[in-house]
Formats: C-alpha cells, sequence, structure tokens
C-alpha cells in the first residue's frame, strides 16, 4: 500500500496529522527554526541558540514576510530573521493558537528549509558542467561518475540557445514541455517569444504562448459541483482552433477509459493525450485524478497493449485532424445524452451517451458512439 493510500485510510484528524508534521519540522530543520520558545528536553530552551551555523548573531535583527519560493500553491505564511542583509533563520505562522476554527498557515519542511538555497555552503554559485560532457559527445555513461569543471555564465547561456535551436529545428516547439508553475512570467514569456511551447494545464493567461495543453481541466466528470446542471465547453468555444488541448484530467488514455469519458475527447474536440503510470495522484475516496485505468510498461506484453491502445486513437482521429484547426461555432445539447457540436467549415459532431440508438437528420449514431456529420 502506497503512503497516500495508507492517508486516506487512516483516522488521523487534521489536530494529529498538523501535530505530526510539526514533529517532522521540529526533526528535520534546524533548532531556532520553532514556532515558538520550547524546552528542548533539557534546561537551556530553543531560543537560547545566540549564533547559526557561520558563527552568526541568531537573534538580533528583523523579521520580514518572505515569500515561499517553491509555489505549491499553500502560499504558507513564511518569515525570515534578516541580520546585515544576510537570512540567519526562519520561522512560520505564528500569529495566533492553531485550532480547526481558525488554522495557522503553516509551513512545510521544505518551505521552511529555503534559505539553504540561498545561504547553504554547498549551494551552485556558478555555472558548472561535467569534464568530458559536450553537445556532440554527452558521454552518457559517465552520469555520476564524470567530475565538474566551472564555465562562465556566457558559456552556460550558450550551451542552452544552442540545444533549444536544435531541439526547435528537429522536433518543433511541441517538444518543449513547462508544467502548470515554471510556466509563469519569465519562462511563458521566453517560450512564448521562442514559438510557443506545451503544458500540464490550458491557463488564459499564456494562452497566446501555448501550443499544446495537456488537459483543460482537473477531475471534470468526477469532480462536477452540486451547483453545476450539466458541462458545457466554455474552454474550448474559446480556444478550439487556436490550442490543441484534451478535456479533462480523465479523458487522459481514452481508449481505456469508461463510456463517458471516452465520449467527452469528441465531443469537446480533443486532441489524443497518452500518459503511462497515470495513477499517482489519489483523493481521500481513492478516486484517481486520471481515472482508474491505466497504461504501462513493464513488460513486452505490457507494451504491446498499450501501443495497441495508441494504435487505436491515431485510426480513430487520422480522418478528424482537420477539425483541430477550426473553431468550434455552436454547442448543444440534442437530448441529456446526446450533444452536437458544430465546427466553423459545417460539419457537426454528435455524440450519444444513451443506450439507444439515436437518428440526427437522417443518420443512425450507435449508441455509447459518435458521428461525423459533413
Amino acid at each position: 500500500m502506497g503512503f497516500l493510500d495508507r492517508i486516506g485510510e487512516s483516522d488521523l484528524s487534521r489536530r494529529g496529522f498538523l501535530g505530526a508534521t510539526a514533529a517532522v519540522a521540529a526533526g528535520a530543520a534546524l533548532a531556532g527554526c520553532s514556532n515558538k520558545v520550547e524546552e528542548t528536553g533539557g534546561e537551556t530552551p530553543v531560543e537560547s541558540t545566540t549564533v547559526d551555523s557561520m558563527g552568526r548573531d541568531a537573534v538580533t535583527g528583523e523579521w520580514k514576510t518572505g515569500a515561499c519560493w517553491h509555489n505549491c500553491g499553500g502560499r504558507c505564511l513564511n518569515k525570515v530573521l534578516v541580520n546585515d542583509g544576510v537570512v540567519i533563520r526562519q520561522k512560520t505562522d505564528d500569529t495566533h493558537e492553531d485550532s480547526v476554527e481558525f488554522p495557522q498557515q503553516r509551513g512545510c519542511v521544505r518551505g521552511r528549509s529555503q534559505r539553504k538555497q540561498v545561504f547553504a555552503e554547498d549551494r551552485l554559485k556558478y555555472p558548472m558542467k561535467r569534464v568530458n560532457w559536450s553537445p556532440e559527445n554527452p558521454n552518457r555513461e559517465l552520469r555520476g561518475k564524470d567530475s565538474w569543471e566551472r564555465i562562465s555564465w556566457d558559456e552556460a547561456l550558450t550551451y542552452i540557445a544552442n540545444e533549444m535551436t536544435r531541439i526547435k529545428d528537429a522536433y518543433g516547439n511541441r517538444a518543449f514541455y513547462l508544467d502548470s508553475w515554471t510556466m509563469n512570467g519569465e519562462y511563458a514569456r521566453l517560450f512564448g517569444l521562442f514559438g510557443g511551447f506545451m503544458s500540464e494545464g490550458c491557463y488564459d493567461f499564456c494562452a497566446g504562448e501555448l501550443d499544446y495543453g495537456l488537459y483543460a481541466a482537473f477531475n471534470m466528470l468526477t469532480h462536477t459541483h452540486p451547483l453545476c446542471d450539466r458541462l458545457v465547453p466554455l474552454w474550448q468555444l474559446v480556444y478550439h482552433g487556436i490550442i490543441l488541448s484534451n478535456p479533462t484530467t480523465e479523458t487522459v488514455n481514452y481508449p481505456i477509459k469508461e463510456d463517458a469519458a471516452r465520449l467527452k475527447v469528441f465531443e469537446y474536440g480533443g486532441r489524443p493525450t497518452f500518459y503511462l503510470y497515470s495513477k499517482f495522484v489519489t483523493d481521500r475516496k481513492g478516486v484517481n485524478w486520471m481515472g482508474a485505468a491505466d497504461l504501462t510498461c513493464d513488460d513486452e506484453a505490457d507494451l504491446a497493449r498499450t501501443a495497441k491502445v495508441i494504435a487505436q486513437a491515431y485510426r480513430e482521429h487520422r480522418p478528424l485532424n482537420h477539425l483541430q484547426t477550426q473553431f468550434i461555432d455552436r454547442h448543444e445539447y440534442l437530448t441529456d445524452q446526446v450533444t452536437v457540436t458544430t465546427y466553423e467549415g459545417g460539419e457537426r459532431m454528435v455524440c450519444n451517451a444513451s443506450d439507444a440508438p439515436y437518428d440526427f437528420e437522417g443518420h443512425a449514431v450507435a449508441p455509447k458512439s459518435w458521428l461525423l456529420v459533413k
């Protein structure tokens, strides 16, 4: 049983979980990083530590709010003690007592150890490369064995620029992938000016640079909001024909998914997307964000099965490729289980999620199937 599964099945309360994480933080973080003055088991309190590992004053200075550079989305409070322009210590939320009604915005161990990324003695201070590495002869077998040498910033930037250009010339901009965090700000601007990129999520603020989105929504089919009467492809009505995309996390690996997920790819004009070993995020209810079915390649038979599934999607979508560059003019429900998506060229995609055939203007649409009407 995996770690996340054990957490999901445990009876651990929120207060118990916070207590456990506090214990982990106390054990892993430096002495003096705790939220309060606490006894360490002897007569000397933690706050009596007056110098840090570098011999600097670890008591006096000014506490300031510092950003959490990991940007996981938690936005937890990160406070830093600044002495002579140097961050000496860290702490997290101690503005009030923690309670269910008013929980502390307490940072994790990773967030509370960020000063080491900037001030640790063994941090990287300048660009380095493996001695026996070059773009023409990378000597990959020496990874983990080779020694390192310092290079200039101009050399490092030249290596990066040349490799980016080589990859773009060979494979196009779809070979560049930025996840939902790294595509913020400067990264999106750089790769946008370079011609575009693929991304984990289809966010509006980078739509001008985005080439392909791994999915446009999270768990759209299994986590429908109770106030939502029915799903509407709003994102696709705006961006289809401009940005290639997959409708939602559950429609990844669509040929092996249940009918609702499989048909949603055709209804929303999605581009087939495949993810091997996709079952790595499961919620408290045991629902996986990409669905229960998965593709793997543990052995030759497994790989052959995966290749067969991808080949099926290729055959099904090859006749539909031209629709990827067209705008969607209209999407409507003909019944609760039958939809029609109209493209700018006049073609209509009819999806029938019911158990009975559906007649669309003299065309029979089979149950749990779709039909492109020209």
